[in-house]
């Protein structure tokens, strides 16, 4: 009974350690690219390469025309808290992942 204990505890253990480093929503590695500015209902893309990426800071595009050709530098992230409770359309727009744009040029 008292490996059993220890067991658990040493597995509860290891899981809060290694779940501590998954908070992070992007990388830290920046990209340059070009694409077009896309915009329906379910929110704002561009368009790189003939795939869709959602744009999780949306803002930084507003005062873009949507068709717009932008050059940028942008990070891949893995969630987009700006838009969490976001009225959207109920339309899918397919998408090859998220990007967080750092700046436009």
């Amino acid at each position: 009974m008292f490996y059993l204990k220890n067991f658990i505890l040493l597995i509860f253990a290891f899981s809060s350690i290694s779940c501590a480093n998954t908070g992070s929503a992007k990388t830290s590695e920046t990209k340059a690219a070009q694409g077009t500015i896309v915009r329906d209902c379910t929110g704002t893309y561009v368009n790189m390469d003939g795939k869709d990426y959602i744009v999780c800071n949306f803002k930084k595009l507003q005062n873009k025309e949507r068709g717009a050709k932008i050059s940028f530098t942008y990070e891949v992230s893995k969630d987009c808290p700006e838009s969490d409770g976001t009225a959207v359309c109920m339309m899918y727009h397919e998408h090859a992942g998220m990007i967080r744009i750092v700046d436009v040029k």
